[in-house]
């Protein structure tokens, strides 16, 4: 596991420069979205405390998503590529589980994003000047929203053992959480979508860290909305079913020929 993760991170350090660059142009989208979003609003400028808030919102929603963004995106692509150019099959003909190799994969893909996306909130709070606290329950939060989010990138892995254009699928599913978890609010979207925004790993997650790093909620409020049970009981389920997805689209492989090992 610990040679996956090595990997990773020798993998960011060779295209260290591009992700700045798209960390960067994400910087720079979020501010011209906010900018427009004013000059275009009919109701006009928010109040100055009202324009903090939302801005804070925006901020800690855009930065979870782009933490969910490595991790979906990082597992697919990695295992499509490592399938491909037949590495993958030479690791588990050596014995190693697919969830072994999985779970490297996403250690070294949080240590990445981890990184990247605090340089990339130094930035954006610069520029914005918009000021976050970060307390201990808030990194309690993202972790536990991340089981979730990294059990959702597992199950794509998984089918990326036996299917192609995973990658896709995953852009698909990071434009709905966007849509419908970050910029969306889910009492307003109507019953059909606000089920299926429940249902995404991000979108409890970054409700209950708005909660803690804007509005300065405690987790007692949070567990008493319901909003921490529905985190737990969803990146619970994501994990299993992650883990699940892992060893049956692994043993489908096998049965099809498609990797190495007896």
């Amino acid at each position: 596991m610990w040679a996956e993760v090595y990997r990773e991170l020798l993998e960011s350090r060779r295209s260290g420069l591009s992700l700045g660059l798209v960390m960067v142009a994400q910087a720079v989208a979020l501010l011209a979205c906010w900018q427009a979003f004013l000059a275009l609003s009919p109701l006009g400028a928010p109040p100055p405390a009202q324009a903090e808030r939302a801005k804070s919102l925006l901020l800690v929603g855009f930065l979870a998503w782009t933490l969910a963004a490595f991790a979906i995106l990082g597992l697919a692509r990695g295992t499509s590529a490592d399938v491909s150019l037949r590495r993958l099959q030479h690791r588990l003909a050596s014995g190693t589980s697919p969830v072994v190799v999985a779970a490297g994969r996403a250690l070294g893909q949080l240590l990445v994003s981890l990184m990247y996306s605090g340089t990339l909130l130094c930035l954006l709070m610069t520029v914005s000047r918009v000021r976050l606290s970060l307390p201990l329950s808030a990194v309690a939060v993202l972790l536990a929203a991340l089981v979730g989010v990294y059990g959702l990138g597992a199950i794509l892995a998984g089918a990326a053992l036996v299917a192609r254009n995973v990658t896709a699928l995953g852009y698909v599913l990071l434009a709905l959480m966007l849509c419908l978890g970050v910029l969306g609010d889910p009492v307003r979207l109507g019953r059909p979508l606000s089920v299926l925004a429940e249902l995404l790993p991000l979108t409890a997650g970054v409700r209950a860290l708005r909660g803690l790093m804007v509005d300065q909620v405690g987790l007692g409020a949070l567990w008493g909305d319901g909003t921490l049970p529905l985190l737990l009981l969803n990146s619970a389920f994501y994990a299993l079913a992650g883990l699940a997805a892992l060893q049956l689209c692994h043993r489908l492989a096998r049965q099809r020929g498609t990797l190495g090992g007896a």
